[in-house]
């Protein structure tokens, strides 16, 4: 690959990434909108998270006299490691500006939820540490999933390289993706974990203004302004990088957009824009048909995102040694 080549890779990557942290706030208003429509309600509007944040962005960070550095850089730590994650995954085009496997982006998701933790047992108070504590359960429950549907790509695939794992998807193309029963599996436990990272009913519900019910918001109440502003925007890339992967991963059309000719980018444009309004309706019909359960029976879906990914892994090993 010559220099030429490099910079251009280097420049698409670089502004499909900066793409999706811009319309992660879109993202989060397109679901709020179809919840409230949903819901026979008006809704504040798709633009609703931009407002919010152009407002917290104006307003002073207010931090406790108690806290620590920690509690100050994590809202920086949050934002920089989301943003990490979404210049690692493809979108319209198989090049990224960050070349890396799933392990890393796992370990980040882990940074990332760890740090939140802590900054929310630096405040002293009871609810942050009543959040930090359920933010590393669900954590303990994702992190062991995610890495089983690690193990299966990598048996199917030889690889856990994720530039190389979402050409293979694309070129293997939608049609043939739905033959085999290994990936079908490794998508719905993909799916159950994305309800767990992104900590959507029915583990949390991310409106709730009921303190003793809330996991991650317990720790979002000590935040204010500025710090409060980076936290709510890290959160929506999350939710855009997880939907993306899951997307792009899973619903793997056009198989030609391996190629990185341009009018096929230029065709899968609308159909990234059409595969993440799919995802975040069927996200807003799931909300809107379960509850929010108790915590302790968030572990049944847990554990069952784990046997997907276990009957995953066994079923690949038995067809290739077969």
């Amino acid at each position: 690959m010559n220099l030429t080549a490099i910079l251009l890779s280097g420049v698409i990557g670089l502004a499909q990434g900066t793409l999706l942290i811009l319309a992660a706030p879109g993202v989060v208003g397109l679901l709020r909108t179809i919840k409230a429509q949903l819901q026979l309600r008006q809704g504040a509007g798709v633009l609703q998270p931009y407002r919010d944040l152009f407002k917290l962005l104006r307003k002073p960070a207010v931090r406790s006299n108690a806290t620590s550095w920690i509690f100050a850089s994590t809202p920086s730590v949050l934002f920089v490691a989301y943003s990490l994650l979404v210049f690692m995954v493809p979108v319209v085009h198989p090049a990224t500006l960050i070349s890396g496997d799933f392990v890393l982006a796992i370990y980040v998701l882990g940074l990332a939820r760890f740090s939140l933790s802590l900054a929310g047992l630096d405040t002293g108070t009871p609810f942050g540490g009543l959040g930090s504590s359920r933010e590393m359960f669900f954590h303990f429950l994702t992190e062991i999933g995610l890495v089983l549907v690690v193990v299966g790509l990598m048996i199917h695939w030889n690889t856990i390289d994720v530039q190389q794992v979402f050409e293979a998807h694309w070129r293997l193309g939608l049609g043939a993706f739905f033959t085999r029963p290994e990936l079908l599996l490794l998508t719905l436990s993909l799916a159950l974990l994305v309800l767990f990272e992104s900590e959507r009913i029915p583990i949390d519900n991310p409106s709730t203004h009921l303190e003793l019910t809330m996991a991650h918001k317990a720790i979002l109440l000590e935040y204010a302004g500025r710090d409060l502003a980076l936290v709510e925007w890290a959160e929506m890339i999350k939710l855009t990088f997880l939907l993306t992967l899951l997307g792009n991963l899973f619903l793997p059309f056009p198989s030609l957009l391996a190629t990185g000719a341009i009018p096929v980018v230029l065709w899968s444009v609308p159909a990234y824009g059409g595969k993440m309004v799919l995802l975040v309706l069927l996200l807003a019909l799931w909300e809107l048909g379960q509850p929010k359960l108790r915590l302790r029976e968030v572990v049944a879906p847990g554990f069952t995102a784990m046997l997907l990914s276990l009957v995953a892994i066994i079923y690949t090993i038995y067809t290739t040694e077969g």
